[in-house]
């Protein structure tokens, strides 16, 4: 950080990064028992923001600096398989 700003290369680097944090996240989320909960909450933030939940993986990537809402919710549901999923032993 710099002057209350980061450097040109360290913004980049940590926009690019975002995603994967936010992905990470939910994850988490769901690991604790709140996947529900949280596909909730997007779906309504994308409803008061009347956002697009599809739009174009180029777009998505430059501008925007969390993963569309389709991609999210079909993580958070494919994690929530897994953690429903009795362990095999």
């Amino acid at each position: 950080m710099h002057n209350g700003h980061c450097w040109p290369a360290t913004c980049s680097e940590t926009f690019a990064y975002m995603p994967f944090l936010s992905m990470q996240a939910d994850g988490f989320a769901v690991g604790l028992g709140k996947g529900e909960q949280l596909r909730s909450a997007l779906l309504k933030m994308q409803k008061e923001n009347k956002s697009s939940m599809s739009v174009d993986p180029l777009y998505s990537a430059y501008h925007y600096s969390h993963p569309p809402l389709e991609e999210r919710l079909a993580a958070i549901d494919k994690a929530m398989l897994l953690v429903a999923k009795p362990k095999v032993q």
